[in-house]
């Protein structure tokens, strides 16, 4: 059974996490270039999965109708994440939002895990900051929103730390 000394630091770096997505606290999407875009693919999979479409390489909502081959150029990954939340209780956009949220304080996690790993617990948590308000991923959160980019960051790290444990 983990004890509270053990989730000091975790709390540590969501509670850091948190106040970098403070913009989504409200739930309110921000104005960037490709919310909408991000929102249309998520309503569109969760179209699918209520029909039972598990894995669908057709949008046939998209393109004025006609349908549209996307997810077969585009990865779906953070759709489904998306998706699945509007499934089980947020509005689509609340989802949309929640997955921006969630994707941010996955990623702080996997770089304080990753820090830990090479460098100690303390100087996780100066690196999981560092990542979390790092430029490049606020500007792809919050301005360009861009949703595919932000859920691979947590992946990528995991995989990274992964690597690292092999050795």
């Amino acid at each position: 059974m983990p004890t509270l000394r053990g989730l000091t630091a975790p709390i540590a770096v969501v509670t850091i996490c948190l106040v970098a997505v403070r913009p989504w606290v409200k739930l309110e999407a921000v104005c960037s270039d490709d919310f909408t875009f991000h929102l249309l693919r998520t309503v569109q999979l969760e179209a699918l999965l209520k029909q039972g479409v598990l894995f669908s390489r057709w949008a046939p909502d998209m393109a004025y109708g006609y349908g549209f081959p996307f997810f077969n150029f585009y990865a779906p990954l953070s759709y489904y994440i998306g998706a699945l939340l509007s499934l089980v209780s947020l509005s689509a956009p609340h989802a949309v939002i929640a997955t921006f949220a969630l994707a941010t304080v996955g990623a702080g996690l996997a770089a304080y895990r990753l820090a830990r790993d090479v460098f100690g617990p303390r100087a996780a948590l100066v690196a999981a900051a560092a990542y979390v308000y790092a430029p490049y991923l606020g500007y792809d959160a919050f301005f360009r929103g861009n949703l595919a980019d932000v859920v691979p960051d947590l992946i990528e790290e995991d995989r990274v730390v992964d690597m690292h444990a092999v050795k």
